[in-house]
């Protein structure tokens, strides 16, 4: 099915943009999930929950405890993995991050690095731009380029640094074109003493207190002087978001009076932003808004007709598979697993806890956890559906730049 003239119109935009070397890609945690094993944030904060029961003795269910609020439940991961491997008396925060960085180490390298499809995306990303920008720790841009013999750079800082970034070839083929900037930094880097990952509360806010200080804020002010931002795998309500969209305006607003008409007429730099959403799913009033206000262009790069035939794949739980909880609580927890259970993020650990109501505490526990079981089941067989046909909807898009 075609896209829409409008967005025809935009990928031609764009298109011209990339070729001119004018458009920059920005990448969040989104662009990555078709890989086998990359983490959501709740599955991330999940993996936690392990390493503080087995590490700590401490059976604690972080999503829950910390509603959902992930920098916080990471501070307080700092703190307990900070307290029990604090034999000098240090700084707790600092040793309960090098154990985090080890965690994130540990699991991010456990990924393996299949020739699959599954990459295609990233391999498409780094043939086609020069210069990426991201936000996620992993090393999965660089494993794209190792795969496609690209040699590149990448660029990180020091949270509290506000003097010059740290690069390191991470593949020399003698050209080494590619320069990928960690925004939030990365796991992988050579020199221990750069504390670069943001993770936690206490890192967000030490990286806000040198904001437009840092080398990495400096370095995407440049680019944005003649440059546009291509958002890939983010979500709109996401504060990096908006800390970017602020960046366009500030250097907007710091512009110089000149007289200069090659300054003078310079456009002012516009963000891209691409929705897994097809047009129909779009509010026009605020498309319009965001575009003429906040000169952030939304593309939403379903089609309709395709997600129909997707969800006609999706296995929806049916109140006959409830039999054994066929009462009033049964029907209430089918009907809130149709409507939420495919969708709703974090939900696979609601409605786990949903298992363990008084109202159900009447049921036996070889009914509920083969209850639980098939729970997991169909959202992990509809998720693999949904994650496939995601992702041939970007590589879709993203091959037409």
């Amino acid at each position: 099915m075609p896209y829409t003239i409008e967005i025809n119109n935009t990928i031609k935009e764009l298109k011209e943009l990339r070729e001119n070397e004018t458009l920059v890609p920005f990448l969040g945690a989104g662009f990555s999930a078709s890989i086998p094993g990359y983490p959501t944030w709740d599955k991330f904060v999940y993996n936690l929950n392990t390493v503080l029961k087995k590490d700590c003795s401490l059976d604690i269910d972080l999503a829950s405890v910390f509603n959902d609020n992930w920098m916080e439940a990471t501070e307080f991961f700092y703190y307990q993995k900070g307290k029990i491997n604090n034999s000098d008396n240090k700084d707790i925060y600092l040793i309960g991050k090098n154990e985090f960085v080890k965690v994130i180490t540990t699991f991010f390298e456990s990924i393996k690095d299949d020739n699959d499809d599954s990459w295609l995306q990233h391999e498409i990303i780094v043939e086609k731009f020069n210069t990426i920008f991201t936000t996620n720790w992993d090393s999965t841009i660089e494993k794209a380029a190792i795969r496609k013999k690209i040699g590149g750079t990448r660029i990180l800082a020091d949270i509290n640094c506000t003097k010059k970034f740290y690069e390191e070839k991470f593949y020399n083929n003698g050209s080494n074109n590619l320069k990928i900037y960690y925004y939030h930094g990365t796991y992988r880097c050579e020199d221990n003493s750069i504390n670069s990952v943001v993770a936690s509360e206490k890192d967000y806010y030490s990286r806000l207190k040198y904001l437009g200080r840092n080398p990495l804020d400096k370095e995407l002010g440049t680019i944005l002087s003649k440059g546009n931002l291509l958002f890939i795998g983010y979500s709109l309500s996401d504060i990096n978001v908006a800390y970017f969209l602020n960046q366009i305006n500030q250097l907007e607003i710091n512009q110089p009076e000149t007289n200069q008409p090659e300054i003078k007429n310079k456009k002012r730099p516009k963000a891209y932003f691409i929705l897994l959403k097809t047009p129909e799913e779009i509010n026009f009033e605020k498309s319009l808004f965001y575009k003429d206000y906040k000169e952030m262009v939304k593309i939403p790069i379903l089609i309709k007709e395709e997600v129909d035939s997707m969800k006609l794949l999706l296995t929806n739980i049916k109140v006959n598979d409830l039999e054994p909880y066929s009462d009033r609580t049964g029907k209430l927890f089918c009907e809130l697993c149709n409507n939420n259970f495919i969708t709703h993020k974090g939900a696979t650990s609601r409605f786990i806890e949903f298992l363990n109501f008084d109202s159900l505490a009447n049921i036996k526990a070889d009914k509920k956890k083969s209850f639980h079981d098939y729970l997991i089941n169909i959202n992990n067989q509809n998720e693999n559906i949904k994650r496939n046909f995601y992702q041939k909807s970007l590589i879709n898009f993203i091959n037409k730049l």
